[in-house]
């Protein structure tokens, strides 16, 4: 507790970890990435794997969505809970993304733990970040 508590992040450590699972991703599938990212969160505790994660799948202040996955109703709720959209806006979002056309977010206006929330939620979901 006390860890999460005085957690600061090292940067470097971030940074090399981001680029091995993205080395990885790229090289041997987004699974072994993944399989990577797993034994981080486990090895350095939530808030440092959430600062990797965020990092590796945001650029420039924006997330690409590409897939929503079967559970629509759970990401519009994330979406909502993200952005905070109403339920038309976050419905159509997610049906133009089910619909084979990939949809972005600014980042830059919401708080990088509501994103990293929103990208696990999704994640969790089947959806896909590219």
């Amino acid at each position: 507790m006390e860890d999460e508590i005085n957690y600061k992040p090292n940067m470097d450590v971030v940074r090399s970890c981001r680029a091995f699972i993205r080395s990885l991703s790229e090289t041997y599938g987004s699974s072994q990435g993944m399989a990577v990212w797993d034994k981080v969160r486990e090895v350095l505790g939530d808030r440092a794997a959430g600062d990797i994660m965020f990092g590796m799948l945001t650029t420039n202040g924006e997330i690409r969505v590409v897939n929503i996955g079967p559970n629509m109703i759970n990401v519009i709720k994330a979406l909502r809970g993200l952005t905070g959209w109403g339920l038309k806006e976050s419905k159509d979002f997610c049906d133009l993304v089910r619909d084979g056309k990939p949809q972005v977010i600014d980042t830059s206006y919401y708080d990088d733990n509501a994103v990293t929330r929103f990208i696990e939620e999704l994640r969790f979901q089947g959806g896909k970040i590219d």
